[in-house]
Order: C-alpha cells, then sequence, then structure tokens
C-alpha cells in the first residue's frame, strides 16, 4: 500500500508533465479528505456508501464540486479526477473515482440545447458504428477520425489542427486550440480510443503518410501540412451517405436542404 502521494508520482508511467499536473491535484486532495478526517489510501469497502469511513464516491464528487465553488476550470477539475482514479488503480483496490465524472456535463448540456433550437439530432450508437464501417480510404486514420468526433464533440476544424503532442493517452485527455477564444480547452475521450489512437501516432501515421518527426500535426496531410476541415467534411459525408445515415434538417437562404 502506498502511503504518500510522492510514491505514485515516482511510479506513475506517464508523461512527465502529466506526473507534476497529478501530483498537484493529489496533494490537494489529500489535504482535502484530511480536513474532513479521512486518509487518502483508507478506500471505504463500498465506495457507493454515502456515511462509509474511508473515502467513497461521494467524496470525489464533493472534491469536484468545491473545485469547481473555488473557480477552478473544468479542464483542471478533469485532471483531478483522472489523477485521483489513476491514484486509486496504482493502489489496485476499489475506484472511488470510477463514476464520479459527473460533474462537468455542462458543455453536454449546452450542445443538447443548441440541437435542439436548429434541430439537429445526435446519432444513435447503431449509425455512428454503420458510418465507421462505411468511411473511405485510408480507412485506419478515417475510422479514427469518425470516432474521435463522435465522442469529443470535436469540430471538423478543430479536429483538423489538433497536433500530437495535444493529445495524452495516460489520462486520456486532448487539448483543443479555440480560435475564437484564443484559448485551449481540455477533452476527454474513452478508453476504447486508447489503443487506436496510439497505434496511428507510433505507426500508421508514419506508414500512411510516410511523415517524419519534423511534422507533428495528428492528422496530417501529404503534402506536409494538416488534413483541411473541408476533407474531414467529405469523410463523414462520404460515410453517411454509404451507410444510410443522412437526415435534412432545413434549407439554406436559397431553399435547398441541409442534411
Amino acid at each position: 500500500m502506498m502511503n504518500h502521494v510522492a510514491d505514485f508520482v515516482r511510479l506513475y508511467d506517464g508523461s512527465e508533465n502529466t506526473a507534476e499536473r497529478y501530483a498537484v491535484r493529489l496533494r490537494q486532495w489529500r489535504d482535502w479528505l484530511a480536513d474532513r478526517g479521512k486518509d487518502i489510501d483508507n478506500v471505504a469497502d463500498n465506495v457507493d456508501s454515502r456515511t462509509a469511513g474511508g473515502v467513497t464516491t461521494n467524496d470525489v464528487k464533493l472534491f469536484l464540486k468545491y473545485l469547481k465553488k473555488e473557480g477552478y476550470a473544468e479542464s483542471t477539475r478533469m485532471v483531478a479526477r483522472s489523477a485521483i482514479s489513476q491514484f486509486y488503480q496504482q493502489l489496485q483496490t476499489a475506484n472511488p473515482a470510477e463514476n464520479a465524472a459527473d460533474s462537468w456535463a455542462s458543455k453536454t448540456r449546452k450542445k443538447r440545447k443548441m440541437r435542439d433550437k436548429y434541430g439537429f439530432e445526435q446519432l444513435k450508437t447503431g449509425d455512428v458504428k454503420a458510418m465507421i464501417e462505411s468511411v473511405p480510404d485510408p480507412e485506419f486514420r478515417n475510422r479514427l477520425l469518425v470516432r474521435l468526433l463522435a465522442q469529443t464533440g470535436l469540430r471538423r476544424g478543430e479536429a483538423a489542427k489538433l497536433r500530437v503532442e495535444d493529445v495524452n493517452v495516460d489520462d486520456r485527455t486532448i487539448n483543443v486550440y479555440g480560435e475564437k477564444d484564443d484559448s485551449y480547452r481540455t477533452v476527454p475521450f474513452s478508453d476504447t480510443l486508447r489503443t487506436p489512437l496510439q497505434i496511428w501516432i507510433n505507426t500508421k501515421r508514419q506508414h500512411v503518410f510516410g511523415v517524419d518527426d519534423s511534422n507533428d500535426w495528428l492528422f496530417p496531410s501529404r503534402n506536409g501540412g494538416h488534413i483541411s476541415g473541408y476533407q474531414i467534411n467529405e469523410i463523414v459525408k462520404s460515410a453517411a451517405e454509404k451507410a444510410d445515415v443522412k437526415n435534412s434538417y432545413g434549407t439554406d437562404s436559397e431553399g435547398r436542404k441541409q442534411k
């Protein structure tokens, strides 16, 4: 049993930058628990219990709410939750952070309101799977692109301009640059994308496009730059048409149907 945060940071198999960020949040988590009479490595037998003496899922949720109240950004709260989760995985005990990732749903709710307002419909899981199986060549890259867009809700321009360094496979997050506000936000992705992203970054990206270390775009083009937003749009459009996943949501100023 590791008794100190420093032990975890030293043993954590991730980038130095990630380890440093995790260390800050774990110390904050440890101190927050101590103020409430709890020990960081004393996990409750039933993490779903609200009254257990050890650390519970409810404690993690309350801690994340505390960070939000203190003004910490959504991306910071996500790093905190990931750090706590990784910590308890290393302890090989019950993970109280596993089901505590519901405190940053504001953006999801906002997107749903936009869909309701403008008539967009969220794709069903079966539709997404059908599109993934229907992408044009190169299949591995384009399947990864469609899965990434479906999971994260990235704009096509944001996906096009991702760099390899923006992807943190260890804690399953992507730093996304927003041109509108000239700032970065951190977007999580599920564990199902971890292996495809690793394969793409480590081997497929170079083999498919012949790029070297000087090209750091996550989705490079054959001319040395990055894939364009228009190309991504055409990939998604082609996959949707082949999978017969299409619907009209309105018309443009000239009366043409928008799909």
